[in-house]
């Protein structure tokens, strides 16, 4: 329950009304600054993230730029990352409050301590395809996404089963809350 009173808190200040505004033009600028934080839900295994991501404006409606973060792709402290991205986000409207996409390919760098058997640790490629809505009015710009998100990665060492390497795909739906500052 507290889950969906903080998100509809935030779903609130994203898409709130205002009962009386001025119209002002949108002012972009050229360089942006993120900070996301991202629910990870595949299978039966529930992550966290956090990233942040420096943007800078290429045309008016998309930002190209670059991103790094800590994710867990596991409950627990297991199969922890540290994901380095090429980013980009475009918005699809030109209003104050419009949709926008996020396209983020890199490489995730895993923390080779969160797997009891891996001896060698090595990270893969990072895909996260995501749309949401966001505002585009003041310094602080809160948005929402939901999107998927791919990481690979394989971890060589002898398991309690006598595996000796092991090639991981993880592959997860993500549920972002962010602010573009």
């Amino acid at each position: 329950m507290k889950k969906i009173c903080c998100l509809f808190l935030l779903f609130s200040l994203c898409f709130g009304v205002n009962a009386q505004s001025e119209i002002e033009p949108i002012k972009e600028k050229q360089r942006y600054n993120a900070l996301l934080f991202s629910g990870l839900f595949g299978a039966s295994k529930t992550g966290l993230g956090l990233r942040y991501k420096s943007l800078y404006t290429f045309k008016k409606s998309i930002k190209i730029g670059w991103g790094v973060g800590i994710e867990s792709y596991s409950s627990g402290i297991e199969r922890n990352f540290i994901p380095l991205s090429l980013d980009i986000l475009g918005d699809v409207l030109d209003s104050d409050k419009t949709p926008f996409y996020m396209v983020s390919v890199g490489y995730g760098i895993p923390l080779k301590e969160d797997v009891e058997f891996a001896e060698e640790s090595k990270g893969g490629l990072m895909v996260d395809l995501s749309v949401g809505y966001r505002s585009r009015r003041g310094e602080s710009q809160p948005f929402l996404t939901a999107g998927y998100r791919i990481q690979n990665a394989s971890y060589l060492g002898e398991d309690s089963y006598g595996n000796n390497n092991k090639n991981v795909i993880y592959k997860r739906w993500s549920v972002t809350a962010g602010m573009l500052f």
